[in-house]
């Protein structure tokens, strides 16, 4: 007999995200799946389904009577299907739609605003291979019902420990605030800011960036100095040269978007609001997150760096046009841009391969700036891997805007090829631009290493 899982997320995204990773999984035989439910919370306590049960809805989103977040089993990075697997049984469809929407029901009052749920009914081929794949994408999440083996979860738990910490709030003394006054986003900072930290236990102090370089700088002679936190606001490429300057360090970065694209930001769940991003400073019990960095030579990327096309059209979108357009500034500068193949010759973790495309990509996070939408299901910035694609069709990205699935527009098309490694060279004949975290870094060829861990970032 199978069983339901149930799992809620901090991030109201990332039920949606573990999901596609499912369906990926069950395509490659490592899981089938018989009932899957996503709902989210948003901010102001509505809550939507976003997949499954369509007639049932409305018995999912009545108030619940039953059970709250007192029957939750612990904060966890869970394996939504594995107790589905226990004992090797097929899975069968144990319950009608109407009873499933009302035992999701009584989780109603777990699934806080800005939260989202994942339930699912189904069978693991191998639980263990399934958790090893899952496990970077359920970081913080939490059990709300398993059948998971005590075992299991016990391992699990152990190694969730290693990713996501928590910061004494009260602990805190000191502050570095860096702001990049040339950030994308023309908006004032100093006044929302202070009315968030006036009252804080903490004293914090301001530096002002005015070249390439200084925030990486700075950030490094912070945690040099003994600050407890690191707060960066600018957009993604002063987020990565922060993030460069704290590597190793053990000193957390603080984000408050400020850019263009702020994918980090997205990525993360931290929201596009000053007072809100510092306002995660305030908190009693503070989440830090362990992300991995990918190095290109002296560089450092937190996002991916990327050649061929994308490349060519970041390099041509002016600051000005940024500055006045916003995201479409890229959008528009893009269209320009001549459609060129080209020749990549690959060398990965030691496996030559050679293969033509528009796009090459080497990934540290899979988010391209809209929340809810990676570029493939299964890249994580806590894996310790970094990951290869090249974009062999134009669509792809086009029908990644138009809430098709990344893997299934991949697999049916075969739109793009995807490895993931420890270390990559690119290698292209002529030279390509180079670009990292949306800035200009040279050309080919390159080699790009991943530096597992390497930095500590606050989350909501």
């Amino acid at each position: 007999m199978s069983h339901l899982t149930a799992i809620a997320f901090q991030d109201k995204h990332q039920a949606g995200r573990v999901l596609d990773s499912l369906r990926q999984f069950e395509k490659d035989k490592l899981v089938e799946l018989d009932e899957v439910v996503v709902l989210v919370r948003d901010e102001d306590g509505t809550l939507r389904r976003m997949h499954g049960l369509d007639e049932t809805l409305p018995q999912i989103g009545s108030t619940a009577t039953g059970v709250g977040l007192g029957l939750l089993v612990g904060a966890l990075a869970s394996l939504p299907i594995v107790g589905m697997a226990a004992g090797g049984l097929l899975a069968n469809r144990f319950m009608s739609r109407k009873q499933l929407a009302r035992r999701i029901r009584q989780f109603n009052d777990a699934i806080e605003p800005g939260m989202s749920a994942l339930f699912v009914v189904g069978k693991a081929a191998n639980a263990e291979e399934l958790l090893s794949q899952l496990q970077p994408f359920l970081v913080g999440a939490t059990f709300l019902q398993t059948n998971l083996p005590d075992e299991l979860l016990s391992n699990l738990s152990e190694s969730v420990q290693t990713s996501v910490t928590t910061l004494d709030g009260t602990a805190l003394k000191r502050v570095k605030v860096i702001i990049n006054p040339a950030s994308g986003v023309e908006r004032p900072i100093l006044r929302p800011l202070n009315r968030i930290l006036k009252e804080a236990p903490f004293t914090w102090d301001i530096a002002l960036t005015q070249r390439s370089g200084d925030a990486q700088r700075m950030a490094a002679h912070a945690a040099l100095d003994g600050y407890d936190v690191v707060m960066i606001y600018g957009g993604d490429g002063a987020v990565m040269e922060a993030a460069s300057g704290l590597t190793g360090t053990g000193v957390p970065l603080a984000i408050i978007p400020g850019g263009t694209g702020n994918v980090m930001s997205i990525e993360l769940g931290i929201e596009n609001n000053i007072e809100t991003a510092a306002a995660l400073l305030t908190r009693d019990e503070i989440p830090v997150r362990d992300i991995d960095m990918g190095e290109v030579g002296e560089h450092r990327f937190a996002l991916r760096v990327a050649t061929g096309y994308e490349a060519r059209y970041v390099k041509e979108t002016t600051r000005e046009s940024k500055e006045r357009l916003g995201k479409l500034a890229y959008a528009l500068t893009a269209i320009k841009q001549d459609l060129e193949l080209v020749r990549y010759k690959l060398v990965i973790d030691g496996e030559e391969v050679e293969t033509e495309g528009y796009t090459c990509m080497v990934a540290n996070s899979g988010n391209i700036g809209i929340a809810g939408l990676p570029l493939l299901s299964r890249i994580s910035i806590s894996d310790g891997l970094l990951d290869l694609v090249i974009v062999q069709n134009l669509n792809y990205l086009s029908l990644l805007r138009h809430n098709v699935s990344a893997d299934e527009a991949a697999e049916r098309n075969k739109m793009v090829r995807h490895w993931q490694a420890r270390e990559v060279t690119v290698t292209t004949e002529p030279s390509e631009t180079l670009i990292g975290d949306g800035e200009v870094w040279g050309e080919t060829p390159f080699t790009a290493k991943v530096l597992p861990g390497a930095v500590r970032v606050i989350v909501p």
